[in-house]
């Protein structure tokens, strides 16, 4: 079984199960973002990377949002993102490690 993580679409799903066959089958998890606004959000935050001494940017496969590793305190990173991220980025400190 495959699990796709995508934006609700009943007419994407149609496309894939049809160009897939039913070789492999298809779950299909809703997403709150598509995977171009994740990577668009992911190169705004690369923009703030020295304001934010960011050290590493995570896209998980479930379409959450993004992960902004920094060594500057949290809420302040996490306040910088929601100005201009809001909802899609989540500041982590880059000293407990990166994760996905």
């Amino acid at each position: 079984t495959v699990t796709i993580y995508r934006v609700p679409n009943h007419a994407f799903d149609s496309e894939l199960r049809l160009l897939i066959g039913d070789a492999v089958p298809l779950l299909f998890e809703d997403a709150t973002h598509t995977r171009d606004e994740l990577i668009v959000a992911r190169e705004t935050a690369w923009t703030f990377a020295e304001s934010l001494q960011i050290e590493a940017i995570t896209i998980p496969d479930d379409g959450r949002g993004i992960n902004v590793f920094v060594n500057v305190p949290v809420s302040d990173a996490q306040a910088a993102l929601d100005r201009y991220l809001p909802g899609v980025a989540r500041a982590h400190d880059a000293s407990l490690g990166v994760h996905a």
